[in-house]
């Protein structure tokens, strides 16, 4: 491995064939897909069966989990220098179909937390986020219908930039028709509550489902994207209260500079494509429609230049 400083870089995605896999990784993204496994692509990850490799620059062939063992501090800063693997993972969700009910318990080693970001969606397509007010564990019974299991939930039209933090304890499910970025922490297990007969490819467990949901938590979980079309750059906080990761959603007319602070950032282009760069603006990496860009906690000062005219978003994921 060089000793070159560490620079902003992308992974090379790692594809998943679902049932439920949809079509807008090819029509939205422009990804050929044809001959590739659909529904779920891995952009940032270092999970125990496979890491993200990188595919470009000085580092290229370098693994997501070689640069956490070798240079953890000045990919994650020294917080988080000692940790064994990448803390998120970043995926994209392409659902044709409604992906099964589900929902991430609590437990003593560190509690799992997502984010949904609506990329793109179908007219109708609709996303299931948190209990209604009337849902009662009591009101289950031992054999609940999908029916049953619908009523309990909270459902919403979709509509692009709106976003969903999912603490542990809440049941959510993608409806079919999105095209989701799912940020989440690399902690706990996942029970699926129903799969909403799609075969048995995902493997349900509903009674330690239920036993996971918090009943107690009923409030509204979707945070509407913004509809300001102003010609000047913005930027909106949209997790705050998560112990291990913020997310911002920028909405770009012109360059932006930021700077890492010592904190490992994430930067998605959403809905357009633009390039991250030095704090001069040089290109370093370039996003194309859904790429994620990995800048490292000691890179400091860079920026994010939209390509287009007219608003580009940007999704910017720090690793607290």
């Amino acid at each position: 491995m060089t000793d070159a400083p560490l620079v902003p870089f992308k992974l090379v995605p790692e594809y998943r064939r679902h049932r439920w896999a949809g079509g807008m990784f090819r029509t939205i993204l422009k990804r050929d897909t044809d001959s590739l496994p659909g529904g779920e692509s891995l952009e940032v990850f270092d999970l125990p069966e496979c890491s993200g490799v990188i595919g470009d620059g000085p580092f290229s062939g370098c693994s997501l989990h070689e640069l956490v063992e070798s240079r953890g501090e000045e990919l994650l800063g020294r917080r988080l220098a000692g940790s064994k693997r990448f803390p998120v993972t970043l995926r994209l969700i392409d659902a044709g179909s409604r992906l099964g009910l589900r929902v991430h318990p609590a437990c003593e080693s560190g509690s799992r937390n997502d984010l949904l970001y609506v990329m793109a969606c179908s007219p109708g397509a609709k996303m299931q986020a948190g209990l209604a007010r009337h849902a009662a564990k009591s009101a289950i019974g031992m054999s609940p219908s999908d029916n049953d299991l619908d009523r309990m939930m909270l459902s919403y039209l979709s509509y692009p930039g709106d976003s969903y933090f999912i603490p542990c304890g809440t049941p959510y499910s993608i409806g079919a028709g999105n095209l989701v970025l799912s940020i989440g922490d690399n902690l706990g297990e996942t029970f699926v509550l129903n799969d909403w007969g799609a075969g048995g490819e995902e493997s349900t467990d509903l009674f330690s489902g239920i036993d996971a949901v918090n009943f107690t938590m009923k409030v509204p979980l979707r945070s509407a994207g913004s509809v300001d079309r102003s010609p000047f750059n913005r930027k909106f906080e949209i997790v705050r209260d998560c112990p291990r990761f913020g997310v911002w959603d920028m909405r770009l007319v012109s360059r932006w500079l930021d700077c890492t602070g010592g904190r490992c950032h994430l930067v998605t282009a959403t809905n357009g494509a633009a390039s991250i760069g030095g704090p001069d603006g040089e290109e370093i990496v370039r996003l194309a429609t859904g790429d994620t860009a990995v800048v490292p906690a000691g890179f400091g000062n860079y920026t994010v230049t939209p390509e287009r005219e007219g608003i580009t978003c940007v999704l910017e994921c720090i690793i607290t």
